[in-house]
This record gives structure tokens, C-alpha cells and sequence, in this order.
């Protein structure tokens, strides 16, 4: 079970709540990441009053879908087990869900500024609006829920950037698929820059002990997070939290051959923060523990 030092947040009455309270949440990433929360929840049945929730918001089924009563905007709709296993909630849309058999779900929450944003800066929109679906199948938003659910069950290894990143990508997912009037995405062919991406590595290599952000790394290179993301990898063969990942791993490994610098010392000199996310990232990396690492060279 995971554990956060922030409360995850009552859907009806917005107040904070303690772990396992009455809604039943198991874990939640509370703050970790600027503005997506994801939640695992589990009920033996639901029947809620009416709700509204701020953010947009996904809910994935993880056993197979059961029936599930949903009422929106007055009007009740039954859906079953051959239906998919995703609803998406539209910002600020009254809700009330009602089952009877036991479910678990994963609830993603998107603030409307990080959708905002996505939108402004892959199709130079404002204000978008996402419509409400529900009980679909939709592969991408099933990955991007289960790769950040083992991003927290690992610990949040991968850093910020990781989060962040899939935030802009599910956002932008969200407003192509999703919309009530589907924007035009730009394209983003090509690169970066030789001089652009100097600026960004010199700045990744001056901060590694920092906790990274993508909005940083994209104003550095003078460009949106949403074309940052896309032209790094293009260019690199990375993803920005797989270059950041990387580079860690390599400054750590100079300091374990090289320096006397303890387990300790070396996690907060790469960014890790503690020696036993440090270990785990660097044994994820290389399959061995930095003692191990370190003691192979003597």
C-alpha cells in the first residue's frame, strides 16, 4: 500500500479526507506531480449523491467492468460488462454514480490549466471543452493510466518530468479524441537546434541535483512543453526524464569508481533525494547496487 503526505480529496463535499477513509481511497499521488492527481480506489458498492469535481477527470476500471448506474445531468444510463472500462468526466459537470458489486478503479484528474495549456499550445486554442464519455475502450489512456500507476507503486523513480510529461501528452490525447469541437494539433516536424539543445543539456548537467521540472527545460529552450517534449526526442532519442534518468546514472557511476563519496552523498549529488530511491534507480539501470557497482572496480 502507498502512502502520501498529502490527502486525497472527498468527491462531494471537497474536503480533504485521510487514506482509507469513507471513500475507500488505497493510495493517491496527491501533489507529486503539477497539476494531475492519480488515485487507486476501492468500493464494495457506490452509491453517491450528487457531485461535481473541479478537474477533468478519467475514471479505469481495473477488474473487468461491472454494471454501473450513472446519472448525468438527470439522465440515467445503465451500462454493462460488454461496455468499455473508461468514463471521462467533463470540469464542473453535476455526477452521481451508483454499483452494487465491487469495484476498483484508477481515477486521473487533470486541472483545467494543465488542459488549458495542452490546448494553447498544440492548436492555439483557449478554453476547450472536453464531453463527457463513458464506458469506453480507449488503448492509450489505459496505458498512460497504468504507466503512471507503476510509476507510483515504484516510488516516483522517473522524477516530475515523467509526470508531467504524460500529463501533456494525455491532455492533448484528450483534446484530439475527446472535444466537443476537435481542434486542429499541430504538427511539430524536426528538432532542435545544435544551440538550443547545448542550452538544454548544460542546464540538466547544472542541475541534476535538482528536482527538474518540463516547464523549466522548456523555457530554457525558448519553446512550449508540448514541443519541447516532442522535438527532445526527436533529436535525442529520449524522452526528457529518460536523458535526466541517464545522466544520473552517469554521474553516478563516475562517483562510485572514482570518489570516496559515500551511498548517501552520491544520491543528493544526482537528485535522488534519499539512498534508497537512489538504490533502487540505479539497480533498475544497471542491475547491480552502487555497493556492488562500486566494489566490482576495486
Amino acid at each position: 500500500m502507498l502512502k502520501t503526505d498529502v490527502a486525497p480529496i472527498d468527491l462531494v463535499t471537497s474536503k480533504s479526507l485521510p487514506v482509507n477513509a469513507d471513500l475507500n481511497v488505497i493510495w493517491s499521488s496527491g501533489e507529486v506531480w503539477n497539476g494531475l492527481v492519480i488515485e487507486q480506489r476501492k468500493f464494495d458498492e457506490i452509491d453517491m449523491p450528487q457531485f461535481k469535481i473541479s478537474d477533468y477527470s478519467l475514471i479505469i476500471q481495473i477488474p473487468p467492468p461491472n454494471t454501473i448506474n450513472q446519472k448525468f445531468n438527470q439522465q440515467r444510463r445503465d451500462r454493462g460488462k460488454k461496455c468499455g472500462n473508461i468514463c471521462l468526466f467533463s470540469a464542473g459537470v453535476s455526477k452521481q454514480v451508483c454499483t452494487h458489486q465491487q469495484q476498483e478503479v484508477l481515477m486521473l484528474r487533470l486541472s483545467p490549466n494543465v488542459v488549458n495549456q495542452a490546448a494553447n499550445e498544440s492548436c492555439g486554442t483557449s478554453n476547450p471543452e472536453l464531453a463527457d464519455y463513458h464506458q469506453f475502450h480507449d488503448a492509450q489512456v489505459q496505458h498512460i493510466g497504468m504507466a503512471l500507476k507503476a510509476e507510483a507503486e515504484t516510488g516516483y523513480l522517473s522524477g516530475r518530468l515523467y509526470g508531467e510529461s504524460l500529463s501533456i501528452a494525455l491532455s492533448v490525447h484528450l483534446l484530439t479524441r475527446y472535444s466537443a469541437v476537435k481542434p486542429i494539433i499541430r504538427g511539430h516536424k524536426g528538432g532542435m537546434t545544435p544551440h538550443s539543445l547545448r542550452r538544454v543539456t548544460d542546464y540538466i548537467h547544472e542541475n541534476l541535483a535538482e528536482e527538474l521540472r518540463l516547464s523549466e527545460l522548456a523555457q530554457v529552450a525558448s519553446l512550449s512543453q508540448h514541443r519541447f517534449a516532442h522535438n527532445f526526442k526527436h533529436t535525442t532519442g529520449f524522452a526528457p526524464h529518460q536523458y535526466v534518468i541517464r545522466e544520473r546514472i552517469e554521474r553516478a557511476k563516475r562517483a562510485l569508481r572514482e570518489t570516496n563519496m559515500t551511498v548517501t552523498e552520491i544520491a543528493h549529488t544526482v537528485g535522488c533525494g534519499s539512498p534508497s530511491r537512489f538504490t533502487l534507480l540505479f539497480r533498475r539501470a544497471t542491475g547491480a547496487t552502487p555497493s556492488a557497482y562500486r566494489s566490482s572496480f576495486k
